[in-house]
Formats: C-alpha cells, sequence, structure tokens
C-alpha cells in the first residue's frame, strides 16, 4: 500500500535524473563546438601576439 507511492517516486526520480543528464549532454554537445573555436583563436592571438 505505502510501496507503491515511493516506488513511483524513486522511478520519477530516476526518471528526472536521466532528462537532466540528457540535457546537460545535449547543452554539453552544442557548446562544445564555439569553445573549440574560442580556443583556436585565442592560441592564433596568442601566437600573432608573441611569435617565437
Amino acid at each position: 500500500m505505502f510501496a507503491a507511492p515511493f516506488g513511483w517516486l524513486y522511478l520519477d526520480e530516476r526518471l528526472n535524473l536521466l532528462m537532466l543528464a540528457g540535457i546537460a549532454l545535449v547543452l554539453f554537445s552544442s557548446l562544445l563546438p564555439s569553445w573549440n573555436e574560442l580556443a583556436r583563436r585565442f592560441k592564433r592571438t596568442a601566437a600573432k601576439a608573441n611569435p617565437d
């Protein structure tokens, strides 16, 4: 009698965690190319600033 609601809460919590993980993964993968581009641009400007 009491186990069913707790089971649903537990399942719901796990689903929420999965959804949050999925959203974080999507955000991370969409931000990654722009971070790479920023890093590349920064390295390029740094290389221009002090040429060895």
